[in-house]
């Protein structure tokens, strides 16, 4: 009975995993490993940039990371360090 329900679920699950998920999960893996878009377009086969963005998706973390980025250059902290570091 329960090599069976094994076997059941198992088909199960299967089915709920596409291709065209996995294709969306490596593109993120590879945008977040800061793998360039040409060149993810050109892995993936895609024919335009706007495809690859559709597939490729930046974790929060990492879409943080460059809004304090702009949030510092925005107040002046950049600069200010950057000039710090000449004088």
């Amino acid at each position: 009975m329960l090599e069976t329900q094994h076997k059941a679920t198992h088909e199960r699950d299967k089915e709920k995993l596409r291709w065209h998920d996995l294709r969306h999960t490596w593109a993120s893996y590879l945008a977040q490993l800061g793998t360039p878009m040409n060149v993810l377009q050109e892995l993936g086969g895609w024919e335009s940039k706007e495809m690859v963005r559709r597939y490729a998706h930046l974790s929060k973390p990492q879409l943080m990371q460059h809004a304090e980025l702009v949030s510092n250059v925005l107040d002046g902290t950049i600069l200010t360090h950057q000039k710090e570091k000449r004088g």
